[in-house]
């Protein structure tokens, strides 16, 4: 997507479509959270804690689109 305008409003509707992804706010999600830690002591359990509710939150996502696919799409 091309920023070719400048005004609040396109800003705000291109977060919005951005955003309306599912795959690409996990993502922007994830690249948050590694920013935010990334000069930080990895060595800090709290912050291993966060990465781990993380992961521990993805792999539930994961869960519930492969139930979904085999409930609704079955061969």
């Amino acid at each position: 997507m091309e920023h070719t305008n400048l005004s609040l409003e396109y800003d705000k509707s291109l977060i919005e479509r951005v955003l309306d992804d599912l795959d690409m706010r996990y993502i922007i999600m994830f690249l948050y959270i590694i920013r935010n830690d990334l000069f930080k002591d990895l060595k800090d359990s709290k912050i291993i804690e966060s990465y781990e509710k993380v992961i521990i939150l993805d792999e539930i996502f994961k869960n519930n689109v492969l139930d979904l696919w085999e409930e609704n799409f079955a061969d």
